[in-house]
């Protein structure tokens, strides 16, 4: 006798509901493999490597437990089902589904706020991009700047994104601080605001804060707190899984079976779980709305978010059953739950691809322009402005890359061999290492070659050896190969997509307002 036999409430459904959960199981057990295999077999294309493939493979896990629960279980029969088994797929079905989808949401709001940090040094008043403010430090210095400024970050991006202030520059000390940026203004005001976000990093006393406002955000939007926040939510559910099933007086799982009245504990779990995920979706949801997204991620993300809410509706409507349908086995609300779940898969999943046919079908097809990626970066006022845009699609370290090489060629001969190496090793510490805040993304040949010339160098340093004083300047074509690297990036990636964008106009009035200005 199954644990099933011994109620006279079990929930069995019509043929045709039946037959409804026996196709949505089995589109969705053919379809998800099919399509992650899809993705991987386009991973290397720049738009997919900006997501989060793990997550999303982990959610789509989630989903098909969900299809299972609902879809197959309906089909087979309740009183055929194993009672526990298909109560514990329900309920991790939230974490394994929907948690990843939370914590995508977090990694992406921290990925915001680090490339707005980046963009405001873009627009500092000293010449040289500084190093210091993205040295990674120990495990332990990171968590604390991350536990310090948790609270505080989230609330300043809302603020920052959302009405994203300009400051009072009738104060003579602000115009000074931002005199080098109000140029942008007058070509592109929503350049000008993404870059006058904030004011209190610019002097030297908020300098430390800075910098562990940096750590804390970099280990926000890192793989390492996604695996973490993953984890928790995980163990919560298992917690109270575990908690209802003591509570239950059962040796596992729940009392009854999933189509018996279980005084509501497994819909109690989920509303529960629904709810912390609402407190992590609801403030995260609110800065994407505001946000730019020329790489269609945050676009996906507010898709989701939408398909999240159906989720929590349908999960709902379970409880109180509307009309009966579900007591009668007219309808099973959880098939809502089921086919908007299916739905974040495709929009996770099938939705990136598309794009990235939808991309080589724009680079095929768009028209010739004079201008030229190295026109843009020549230009003080056109880079600014494409600085800008790479914020908005969380590239900025490549065009500070870029700039910084720039740099170290122009002072090359100007520089004492002991500040051209300190210079050398800062770029290789800031871009270059494996780990570090702004790295580009490098051939493992030209990080193994930059490896090898740096290190030595690195170690004189360290040792404040006399050696520097008399040894023969770096070559001046220490980094050509990573800077052709991430050139070529740039230019077959971004531009493009820099180019189909509003801000491109901007950057083209810039390069006209300069060449009227040059010429005779």
């Amino acid at each position: 006798m199954s644990a099933c036999e011994v109620y006279e409430d079990v929930i069995e459904f019509d043929a045709s509901q039946q037959w409804l959960g026996l196709i949505i199981f089995v589109a969705e057990i053919v379809v998800i493999p099919i399509t992650i295999v899809w993705w991987m077999t386009r991973s290397n294309h720049p738009l997919l490597a900006k997501r989060h493939f793990g997550l999303m493979v982990v959610s789509a896990f989630g989903i098909l437990l969900q299809a299972i629960a609902s879809g197959l279980t309906n089909y087979i029969g309740r009183d055929a089902f194993p009672c526990d088994l298909t109560l514990w797929l329900t309920l991790f079905y939230l974490p394994l589904a929907c948690g990843p989808v939370a914590t995508r949401l977090v990694l992406t709001t921290y990925r915001i706020r680090f490339g707005k940090l980046i963009l405001e040094d873009v627009y500092e008043e000293s010449e040289d991009f500084d190093p210091e403010l993205y040295r990674t430090g120990s495990l332990a210095a990171v968590l604390r700047s991350f536990f310090r400024t948790l609270c505080s970050c989230t609330c300043e991006s809302i603020h920052d994104i959302n009405q994203m202030h300009t400051p009072n520059l009738m104060n003579q000390s602000n115009r000074r601080i931002y005199s080098r940026r109000l140029d942008l203004a007058t070509v592109s005001p929503t350049a000008f605001q993404l870059s006058t976000a904030t004011l209190d990093t610019t002097t030297s006393a908020g300098r430390p804060r800075r910098a562990s406002r940096t750590q804390a955000i970099f280990f926000g939007k890192s793989n390492a707190f996604g695996i973490a926040l993953q984890v928790l939510v995980t163990a919560i559910t298992l917690f109270i899984g575990i908690g209802l099933s003591v509570a239950a007086e059962t040796n596992f799982g729940f009392r009854g079976c999933y189509g018996c009245v279980v005084e509501g504990q497994p819909f109690v779990a989920y509303v529960s779980l629904g709810c912390l995920m609402l407190i992590i979706i609801a403030p995260t949801s609110i800065i994407l709305w505001k946000t730019d997204d020329p790489i269609g991620i945050v676009h996906e993300l507010r898709v989701v978010v939408i398909l999240g809410l159906v989720v929590f509706i349908g999960t709902l409507l379970s409880i109180p059953d509307p009309g009966g349908v579900r007591e009668h086995g007219k309808f099973d609300w959880l098939y809502i739950v089921a086919l908007a779940s299916f739905g974040v898969h495709l929009t996770q999943c099938v939705y990136p691809i598309f794009l990235t046919y939808r991309e080589n079908s724009h680079k095929h097809g768009r028209r010739k322009d004079s201008t030229t990626l190295s026109m843009i970066l020549e230009s003080p006022g056109a880079k600014r402005i494409f600085q800008a845009y790479l914020a908005q699609e969380w590239s900025s370290e490549n065009g500070v890359f870029l700039d910084a090489i720039s740099r170290y060629r122009v002072r090359h001969n100007d520089l004492p061999t002991r500040d051209l190496v300190s210079r050398i090793v800062d770029i290789y510490a800031t871009f270059i290492k494996d780990g570090s805040m702004l790295e580009v993304n490098l051939p493992s040949s030209i990080k193994s070659d930059l490896e090898s010339k740096v290190l030595p160098l690195q170690a004189l340093l360290e040792s404040n050896a006399k050696e520097l004083d008399i040894m023969p300047k770096p070559p001046l074509e220490l980094f050509d190969r990573a800077y052709e690297e991430v050139y070529e990036l740039v230019e077959t990636d971004s531009f493009p997509r820099f180019q189909r964008s509003h801000l491109y106009k901007h950057a083209k009035a810039s390069l006209s307002s300069r060449s009227e200005h040059s010429g005779p």
